[in-house]
């Protein structure tokens, strides 16, 4: 064994400058049991614990420059200052320099020998297991195939000429489409605009409808949309399709946010590449990598320098958008979700519903407007969009939701789906009372357009204080918006349309209620079954427009559905991966890291990748000599598995 170099100084052993060597034999560490303790049992061994001591053998140096050997001493210090803790390669190969390969170590101490002179000297070294988690050496380049796959179930031999277990990079490319799987998808950048985070908020993907029929007529997805997909962050979840193999088909899907405050560019950007973008604000809640949105740009970013207001590692035009230029102060979003939408997969017959439905109207409503009609659910019902009801209540009257608008009855039970909602009165005596019906969202409500309603007034209610009122409710405060006069014609269902404008409160709502308040009488004719009542069956419920999200639907892209299972039959351990993207695109899978990364834009993927059966810390091992891997994956048309690694070494 020779000693090549360190840090990449060959000085080291040259034979000119200086001479080194080991002085004692190699040895593997001293390992620790981990033991699980059993009662009138022997403890079993769980796993072993590698020792926090370990060193290399001593390395011996002796400087051999004549001419200048203090000039070598102090290259000597400097190459074996260990202040910063920064692990370092070690260099050896065979005798005759064959086989070369490395091991990463930080230096502890660089000590004279004893009687050895100023320029003999010893060099302890720890190995950091960041590199290697067993201290072994590795080769100093890679070993690489490249395997094209044509077919599910083709195998490939990759031969590990090592001593001990390697650990493939797999970088796998898809070159043309599959038979089965998602052909299509479009990217939807999202931007939470109101500075109140919230959790599972509903939201058109669409942002206004997409021409379904469109692409259902070109062939490109299924009539009933059951091949209509979302993915969030890698993974697959629930939505709900209004108005499918229509030209605005609406997708809503429920997202979770919290408020992230748009920053400025502190410096124009060209639409080159750059290392780092640097902004005018705090950065500090922005997540440690991401997605900025300047513009119509994506731009994906690996991590970020808090101090210096600063994004690093950026890819420029992520996600299927185009680099642009951008002047200085241009606005910086968070974008805090990767979503895409997903079609053209004809075979699929497993489709993710969000169910039970919304409360308001999936077809006719929209990010800025929420359509309340014919199916309001139950109050307080675990729906998005549900409704409330607040009921002040005696002994002597009774106030209810009520679920049938023109009948003169008594209010029906509580039931789902309703078919109107609002509030009456039977049986309320000398006492008064008050019922609300109230909506709410978080991004704020300016106008409340009562389309189709009704309202009845029993005739005792001339004497006796009818209040129909309108509220919007600024940070929990109810604000008084307006107000429903009595209706002219008692004992008369009368028809009911008014539009509630919210924007002259002082702030901008995020409820709004209609309550009714009456004063007590002398009690109800048996015959007429109700005393009085004011409800909708259909009510335009408009948000707030510079709070509610900013969706933008992408443009169609190619997208490979992959869905593999890749096997070392050797050994028979196996991973899954299950990932969209688009073709000549490049999913990297490092098992020797453990990491999972979309190279297009540096995003990690770690969802997408999946060990098959018990857990284990390396998810696929190449074992010393010949491993035979398998890939499937049912449909593929052609992919590239590209497989590197290092071979390793017990020295």
């Amino acid at each position: 064994m020779i000693v090549v170099s360190w840090d990449g100084h060959n000085e080291l052993n040259d034979g000119v400058n200086c001479t080194a060597f080991f002085v004692q034999d190699y040895g593997l560490p001293n390992l620790e049991p981990q033991l699980a303790e059993r009662h009138n049992a022997a403890p079993i061994i769980s796993g072993v614990k590698y020792p926090t001591d370990y060193t290399l053998p001593i390395l011996q140096i002796q400087v051999e420059n004549i001419v200048d050997p203090e000039a070598v001493r102090r290259q000597l210090h400097q190459w074996f200052d260990g202040k910063n803790g920064r692990a370092r390669p070690l260099v050896i190969s065979d005798v005759g320099g064959g086989k070369e390969r490395e091991i990463y170590a930080v230096p502890l101490s660089l000590v004279q020998i004893e009687g050895g002179g100023s320029y003999q000297f010893f060099v302890t070294l720890k190995p950091d297991g960041a590199y290697d988690p067993h201290y072994r050496y590795r080769s100093t380049t890679d070993v690489n195939d490249n395997w094209n796959v044509t077919a599910s179930g083709q195998t490939r031999v990759i031969n590990n000429a090592g001593e001990d277990d390697a650990y493939p990079v797999l970088q796998i490319t898809p070159g043309s489409p599959k038979s089965s799987g998602y052909t299509y998808k479009r990217w939807v950048p999202i931007i939470w605009r109101s500075t109140s985070g919230v959790s599972q908020y509903l939201i058109d993907i669409t942002d206004g409808g997409l021409n379904t029929a469109s692409l259902v007529s070109a062939g490109k997805m299924r009539s009933d949309g059951r091949d209509l997909a979302v993915q969030v962050d890698g993974s697959i979840v629930r939505r709900r399709v209004g108005g499918m193999n229509t030209s605005s088909t609406k997708v809503w899907v429920p997202l979770s946010f919290s408020y992230i405050a748009p920053v400025t560019l502190a410096s124009a950007l060209g639409t080159g590449s750059v290392a780092s973008i640097e902004v005018n604000e705090d950065i500090t809640d922005y997540p440690a990598a991401g997605i900025l949105m300047i513009g119509s740009e994506a731009i994906q970013y690996t991590s970020k320098i808090n101090n210096k207001s600063q994004f690093v590692g950026i890819t420029r035009g992520a996600h299927g958008t185009t680099a642009a230029s951008h002047s200085a102060g241009g606005q910086v979003d968070c974008v805090q979700h990767s979503v895409y939408l997903l079609y053209g997969y004809a075979s699929n017959l497993v489709y993710y519903d969000l169910t039970p439905p919304p409360v308001f109207d999936v077809i006719l409503s929209t990010n800025e407007v929420w359509v309340y009609n014919t199916s309001f659910g139950l109050s307080y019902e675990t729906r998005f969009g549900a409704w409330q009801h607040d009921v002040d209540q005696s002994a002597e009257y009774y106030a209810y939701p009520y679920s049938t608008l023109g009948a003169a009855t008594l209010p029906k039970p509580l039931n789902s789906p309703w078919a109107a909602l609002g509030i009456a009165y039977s049986n309320l005596g000398t006492a008064a009372g008050k019922a609300s019906i109230v909506f709410e969202n978080i991004c704020g409500i300016d106008e409340v357009d009562i389309t189709a309603g009704e309202l009845y007034a029993w005739a005792a209610d001339e004497l006796n204080g009818w209040q129909l009122s309108h509220y919007g409710f600024v940070e929990g405060e109810a604000q008084l918006a307006d107000t429903t006069a009595v209706p002219g014609t008692r004992a008369s269902l009368l028809g009911w349309t008014q539009t509630i404008d919210l924007t002259g409160l002082t702030g901008v709502a995020t409820r709004y209620s209609f309550s009714l308040k009456l004063t007590g009488y002398l009690g109800v004719p048996v015959s007429s079954g109700f005393a009085s009542f004011a409800g909708i069956d259909t009510a335009y419920i408009t948000l707030h427009s510079t709070t509610i999200p900013s969706v933008t639907l992408g443009s169609e892209q190619s997208n490979y559905n992959l869905s593999a299972t890749i096997t070392n039959t050797t050994t028979g351990e196996a991973i899954t991966i299950t990932f969209n993207m688009p073709l000549n695109e490049t999913l990297e899978v490092d098992t020797d890291q453990g990491t999972v990364t979309y190279l297009l834009d540096g995003s990690s993927q770690g969802q997408a990748v999946r060990i098959v059966g018990a857990p284990r810390q390396f998810w696929l091992p190449l074992v010393p000599g010949d491993n035979t891997l398998r890939f499937d994956d049912t449909g593929t048309g052609q992919i590239t598995v590209a497989t590197a690694f290092r071979k390793r070494y017990y020295v």
